[in-house]
């Protein structure tokens, strides 16, 4: 059986000595279910083969995570982009450059298998 290794979680204040990356995996860390009644606690991020999390008042400070998380080139994968779009929009941070969220792959893959059964 194969083992699951622990994944090594680096906190971090600040993005701005961090290699500009071409792809950005990005997960926020809400205290609820409900992103349009939640407090944002901090953003967990998977970048230049390192997976980052900074707290939610760090982010609000990092300019060169908002350039980031802005720069549509820079391609991001998500689960929830609705989510995570909304509840940094209610922060006032910009996010661009959507490239693959699970959770709208899963309901259009849901919807083609229930017209095609």
């Amino acid at each position: 059986e194969d083992a699951i290794e622990d994944i090594n979680v680096i906190n971090v204040s600040t993005l701005k000595d961090e290699k500009v990356p071409t792809e950005l995996g990005i997960y926020l860390d809400l205290d609820n279910d409900d992103y349009t009644n939640s407090q944002v606690l901090g953003i967990a991020l998977n970048m230049n083969c390192n997976h980052l999390y900074m707290n939610i008042e760090d982010a609000l400070k990092d300019e060169a995570l908002k350039f980031i998380l802005k720069d549509e080139k820079i391609k991001k994968y998500t689960y929830d982009y609705k989510a995570i779009k909304v509840a940094l929009h209610n922060m006032g941070i910009e996010i661009r450059g959507l490239y693959f969220d699970i959770l709208i792959a899963s309901y259009i893959r849901a919807n083609i298998l229930r017209n095609i059964l």
